[in-house]
């Protein structure tokens, strides 16, 4: 089955990339199976800064291989910030228990070094994101007996 080519829904122009807290997103491109691409080029909201994390997502790139092709993608530790951030911070969860799912595949793949993503959340003022991840991680855990 080959998958149809994604289109944008609008024309693209430089007025698309905005500061705008309204504005993080390309517009969204789909394809004759109504399958949606959006691709945001900001991942906090703070027009009036830099968007770091961005700014070091793309900067610590790793080229992977999945479905016959090569594509980059981002560090696990990236990832997990930034599940952690647009889960809580971002959408107070309204993604539903997707997230906790996300969470606990991480935990199963191996995919969580906890003190180089506690690291990096400190440079990203997210730890109190990932702090709620982690004690969700701990109530998974199975309880020791002494």
């Amino acid at each position: 089955m080959k998958c149809g080519i994604l289109k944008n829904n609008k024309i693209f122009t430089k007025e698309l990339i905005t500061n705008s807290l309204d504005k993080y997103c390309l517009p969204q491109m789909c394809n004759k199976n109504n399958v949606v691409l959006e691709i945001h080029y900001r991942i906090v909201s703070n027009e009036y800064a830099q968007c770091n994390l961005s700014s070091d997502i793309l900067a610590e790139k790793k080229l992977i291989s999945a479905y016959g092709h090569e594509f980059f993608a981002p560090p696990n530790e990236y990832k997990f910030i930034h599940l952690a951030y647009h889960s809580i911070s971002k959408g107070n969860f309204d993604v539903g228990i997707s997230s906790i799912f996300d969470l606990f595949l991480f935990k199963r793949k191996g995919m969580i070094n906890l003190d180089k993503i506690n690291k990096l959340a400190q440079n990203y003022n997210f730890s109190t994101d990932i702090d709620i991840f982690n004690l969700v991680i701990k109530l998974d855990s199975p309880i020791i007996k002494l």
